[in-house]
């Protein structure tokens, strides 16, 4: 994977879920870098959240695993047991 300049490649608020999906993440943009660093078998992005923002809507995954990485602030995840904070 080549090194990456992250000042150039652009944050994109605008959310991929269709209507009114989308209106709860208006605080939160997205910095894709695994198409940019040439990645095929998965992705790397990074998401800024403003305060309150969603990173994504309710799901899982069957094949797949999700890895995430808080660099500062709070990260709660909502679970079917609760909403714990994520440490």
């Amino acid at each position: 994977m080549p090194k990456l300049n992250l000042s150039q490649i652009p944050f994109v608020s605008k959310c991929s879920y269709p209507g009114k999906l989308a209106q709860p993440f208006d605080g939160r943009s997205t910095q894709r870098l695994g198409v940019e660093g040439g990645l095929t078998q998965y992705g790397v992005i990074i998401v800024l959240l403003e305060p309150g923002a969603p990173s994504s809507l309710r799901h899982y995954h069957i094949q797949q695993a999700e890895v995430l990485r808080r660099t500062e602030g709070k990260l709660v995840l909502i679970a079917t047991d609760g909403q714990p904070e994520m440490l």
